[in-house]
């Protein structure tokens, strides 16, 4: 077993975690070796240097080909790290289970440690408002409804000052106002 953790393992440990310093180190990389190239170039154009012949092998049509082939790679990469991307997401997506689900993790915490803060109850139910807008599915909405009735019960019972209960209640109605009868989308 290895003995207490030193500095130098510390500072190694918050180097290799850090999101910032591998891409800053790879862009001056890359700068400098861009650099390089652009001065090697330069120096065979004016006659400077010359280069070896198996630099200088090739034809335009060699290097379209050249270039084509790294381009297509290139884009063939893009493509897989979208497709591993989507697949991640969609995979992170089903461990929240139903939208029923999804709604109660993202409102239940917030609003069980709003309780007395109308400001807070505010922002959550022109959340909900928003949401709702652009929910069709009647059981979705009756998600967002129950969360909206939550908040409201808990404006009644823990808000003390009279004014913000208004202020809260106008909210939850403009909210409640938003649900017509809609169309099932199942």
């Amino acid at each position: 077993m290895r003995g207490p953790y030193t500095e130098a393992d510390w500072r190694r440990e918050a180097l290799r975690t850090n999101l910032w310093l591998v891409p800053v180190l790879e862009t001056a990389l890359i700068a400098v070796l861009f650099g390089m190239t652009y001065t090697v170039d330069r120096l065979a154009y004016d006659g400077l240097i010359t280069l070896p012949t198996w630099v200088l092998s090739g034809t335009a049509d060699v290097a379209r080909v050249l270039l084509a082939t790294v381009a297509a790679a290139i884009i063939t990469v893009v493509g897989i790290v979208f497709s591993i991307t989507i697949v991640a997401l969609t995979l992170a997506s089903t461990q929240f289970g139903s939208f029923d689900r999804l709604v109660e993790r993202t409102f239940d915490t917030i609003r069980q440690a709003a309780i007395g803060m109308p400001a807070i109850m505010i922002r959550q139910l022109d959340a909900i408002a928003k949401v709702i807008e652009q929910v069709p599915d009647r059981r979705r909405r009756t998600a967002l409804i129950r969360q909206a009735e939550a908040i409201q019960r808990s404006n009644l019972a823990t808000v003390p000052d009279a004014s913000d209960r208004d202020d809260v209640t106008q909210r939850y109605e403009a909210v409640m106002a938003l649900i017509v009868p809609v169309v099932s989308v199942e």
